[in-house]
């Protein structure tokens, strides 16, 4: 039994930091790509038709700047902003949901990187990433995490890269699956 207490007191953090990791990585990514692609990126938000138009640029700041502030307070673990992220997150699986209701599969996701249709999954995969950000969050900070050796943070990086790229996988998935029910919908 000790050993089962052991072994869950150094997984829990592992995973717990590996999570943040992997969302900082993706918040970086998704924050540069938006800022560089700005104009783009208005035009995403535009496409949505959740706000009024005379707030879009607006908001799109607004996005980007919260973006930047989320990984601040995960590289921080700052308390009162240590759920930003997965708030984030919950709030683009809502905006994506809303569209998909409503029909509008084709407009772009926005989440940064290769342009992806909306659809279910997307908001599935945004769901879940929330659900384990919120939880890392509230388990343990890199703070806690000072005190571990050079193999712990290899399967730190390790657990990172395989997340990283089932993420970029199911992406693909997604995108897949978007083009097959384009095509499907233009041969009826």
């Amino acid at each position: 039994m000790n050993s089962m207490m052991e072994l869950a007191a150094h997984t829990i953090p592992l995973m717990a930091i590996s999570i943040q990791i992997f969302a900082i990585i993706l918040f970086v990514e998704a924050a540069i790509h938006k800022s560089v692609t700005y104009k783009d990126f208005v035009g995403i938000i535009s496409g949505y038709r959740l706000i009024p138009i005379s707030l879009v640029w607006t908001a799109a700041a607004f996005v980007i700047f919260a973006e930047y502030l989320a990984i601040i307070s995960l590289l921080l673990m700052l308390p009162f902003l240590k759920y930003l992220g997965a708030v984030m997150l919950v709030g683009y699986a809502i905006a994506i949901q809303i569209n998909v209701v409503r029909g509008r599969t084709e407009i772009d996701c926005g989440c940064g990187g290769q342009s992806m249709p909306i659809s279910q999954s997307l908001v599935s995969r945004n769901l879940v990433i929330a659900i384990l950000l919120a939880w890392s969050t509230n388990t343990v900070g890199f703070a806690g995490l000072v005190g571990y050796g050079f193999v712990y943070w290899i399967l730190v990086c390790g657990t990172v890269l395989v997340g990283y790229l089932f993420y970029l996988s199911y992406n693909q998935l997604c995108f897949n699956q978007s083009l097959q029910s384009n095509l499907t919908r233009k041969e009826l």
